[in-house]
């Protein structure tokens, strides 16, 4: 009885000191579900996305991308799966 893997990548969740460009519309869908504080906080943190190659915002991953799993403990689980991404 084997579990598969629901994730291939594990990332690291980095602070910026100078808040990163999200667009408005994943900010007005976040803000739903996401208190302000805790959404403020998030908006300086950026992590290296394996599909993409560069450094995106947290933010954008988690609203827009299919590929996000979970966040826990500063680590982002990502599916690693071929998606279109503009950033």
């Amino acid at each position: 009885m084997s579990k598969e893997k629901e994730y291939e990548y594990i990332i690291d969740i980095n602070k910026v000191d100078t808040k990163v460009h999200v667009p408005e519309e994943v900010l007005e869908e976040l803000k739903k579900s996401i208190k302000g504080g805790f959404l403020k906080s998030m908006k300086s943190e950026t992590v290296i996305c394996p599909i993409v190659g560069k450094s995106i915002s947290f933010l954008y991953c988690y609203g827009k991308c299919s590929n996000f799993v979970r966040r826990v403990k500063g680590k982002l689980y990502c599916k690693g799966l071929p998606v279109h991404i503009d950033v």
